[in-house]
């Protein structure tokens, strides 16, 4: 896939879920469509999580070391463990830019080629793990707005 295309896509995620987030008061924020389903605060924690994991534990790594090795992390068990609910969205999509911005530049400049082999998925490129970001930043921009319309439906 084109470069440019997936990081310029990716460079603009955060300013669409600050977009999504705009306005919203704590009820809103905190309110879960089901005990099964996230919150839009916790789906902000998630992402923001998840773009620190994706940066430190494994991009970063590709590009300096030759082929680390990288688990799984369980994204159901860190929403408990940290109390995703609990947290401040504002907070986490200022994380997530941090986070994205690094994963954005990291991109620019590195080979994508570079490889990592994930214990379950296997070997993985640079390439790769970016693509799955932005599908990741797609799929969860596309939950917020269903917990949103939930919200307002829910009468």
């Amino acid at each position: 896939m084109d470069k440019l295309y997936v990081l310029s896509n990716m460079a603009g995620f955060p300013a669409q879920f600050r977009a999504e987030l705009l306005g919203l008061d704590r009820e809103v924020l905190h309110w879960k469509p089901s005990d099964r389903e996230w919150s839009l605060a916790e789906v902000m924690a998630h992402l923001a999580d998840s773009d620190e994991i994706f940066y430190q534990e494994r991009a970063l790594r590709m590009v300096q070391e030759d082929n680390p090795s990288f688990p799984p992390f369980d994204e159901a068990q860190l929403a408990i463990d940290r109390h995703y609910n609990e947290q401040d969205a504002t907070a986490n999509l200022a994380r997530l830019a941090t986070w994205n911005a690094r994963l954005v530049a990291l991109g620019w400049e590195a080979d994508w080629s570079r490889t990592g082999t994930h214990t379950t998925a296997g070997l993985q490129t640079l390439e790769r793990l970016l693509i799955g970001c932005l599908r990741h930043y797609t799929g969860h921009l596309g939950q917020m707005r269903r917990i949103k319309s939930q919200y307002l439906i829910r009468m």
